[in-house]
């Protein structure tokens, strides 16, 4: 099970900060839950959802002129599987390669009134995504671990009666590394 609470007052168009004059914030509370299998040894099949407790974007116009927008729900449903790969043992080395499907499970379009709640607070992307993932894990002692954790995200048109939009693609390099100060604190 997983929390987390996120809250945004700085809006960027690529890398550039950008002055959205009456966009206060936007915040949510959200909850997921993850099940992984694993029917075979190096086979491990995940699947998550989630859901929002409140996902909420505030305006303000001046004058006490404020407002807000909220929708809540269900997420979207990710399946994925990673084989690992113990292919380099002299050399303490795992390959992970992975593949991971979201479907848009929860509700979109949500609406306040007649207005078609922005794509941002949207429960749902609303789309199919699928991801394509490379990790390296290399020992290099019995307390220390390098990782770099590599995917490719593919999102698919969004088209419903009242949205016609596309994400653009996601493309992560993360490099990390793990020290085992205790042997039963292990992660690894």
């Amino acid at each position: 099970m997983f929390y987390q609470h996120s809250y945004s007052n700085e809006y960027y168009e690529k890398n550039q900060k950008t002055d959205f004059k009456y966009i206060d914030n936007l915040h949510y509370n959200f909850t997921s839950v993850m099940l992984n299998y694993h029917p075979i040894t190096n086979l491990n099949i995940s699947a998550d959802i989630g859901y929002f407790f409140d996902k909420t974007q505030n305006f303000d116009f001046g004058k006490n002129q404020k407002f807000n927008r909220q929708a809540q729900g269900i997420s979207d449903l990710a399946v994925g599987t990673q084989y690992f790969l113990d292919l380099f043992d002299n050399y303490k080395t795992t390959i992970v390669p992975g593949f991971k499907i979201t479907l848009p499970a929860g509700q979109f379009d949500q609406m306040d009134g007649p207005v078609v709640l922005p794509i941002d607070i949207q429960p749902s992307s609303g789309n199919f995504k699928y991801e394509f993932g490379l990790t390296f894990i290399k020992t290099i002692s019995n307390q220390f671990t390098i990782l770099s954790a590599n995917t490719a995200e593919f999102s698919q048109r969004i088209q419903t009666e009242r949205t016609n939009y596309k994400y653009g693609n996601l493309y992560n390099i993360s490099l990390t590394g793990i020290y085992k100060f205790i042997d039963e604190l292990s992660i690894l």
